[in-house]
């Protein structure tokens, strides 16, 4: 089996976010364990405050507009655990709201590529104690040995054996038969031509 150790797309090291009028870009952020997110005002009076009023806030006086973030103003904060935080815009409430994603440090896949391999074993047998010569120890696969026909007995072929042998035993004798039929035949017509024979 061979293992490729491969990263999967990690989560920022660092995050951005900017501030919009009535939005934050972008709107769920993921990040790991001790990212530092830094949020930039580029729109009117804002603030960066987390939902639960403890974890941060950019700006824990803004009241109506005042006292809060104003354009070109930035925030940071640092996540130093796996969590996930929800936050929102004092001035516009739940109209305006963010999350941030931390994942941990250590986050990573793996992608293994299993080979396929054929290995062939040998087994043995379980016990030796019950061999006989013959028996096949690697494989644990008695081989018998195979019957001895006495040679005196003729021992009876198969009919499309027996037949190819008869063709094969006349086969000489044809061939002498078409030589001699052949060479008389030549011979006659030599002696026709020498008028040697005559007809009629």
């Amino acid at each position: 089996m061979i293992v490729l150790p491969t990263f999967a797309a990690r989560a920022q090291d660092e995050g951005a976010v900017e501030i919009h009028d009535n939005y934050f870009s972008p709107a769920e952020l993921h990040v790991v364990e001790g990212a530092t997110v830094t949020w930039t005002d580029l729109g009117g009076a804002h603030s960066v405050t987390s939902d639960d009023g403890i974890s941060f806030d950019s700006s824990p006086a803004c009241i109506a507009g005042l006292q809060c973030m104003a354009t070109g103003d930035t925030f940071s904060h640092q996540f130093r655990t796996p969590e996930t935080v929800t936050y929102h815009c004092r001035v516009h409430g739940a109209a305006m709201v963010g999350k941030v994603v931390v994942e941990a440090a250590n986050t990573t896949t793996t992608s293994t590529t299993s080979s396929t391999t054929t290995t062939l074993e040998s087994t043995t047998t379980s016990s030796d104690a019950g061999a006989q010569p013959g028996d096949d120890q690697r494989t644990g696969i008695t081989q018998f040995p195979l019957p001895n026909l006495p040679s005196s007995r003729p021992v009876a072929l198969p009919r499309s054996i027996t037949h190819a042998q008869q063709e094969e035993d006349m086969r000489p004798w044809a061939l002498l038969a078409i030589a001699l039929a052949g060479t008389t035949t030549i011979a006659g017509v030599v002696l026709v031509r020498k008028g040697r024979v005559p007809f009629g």
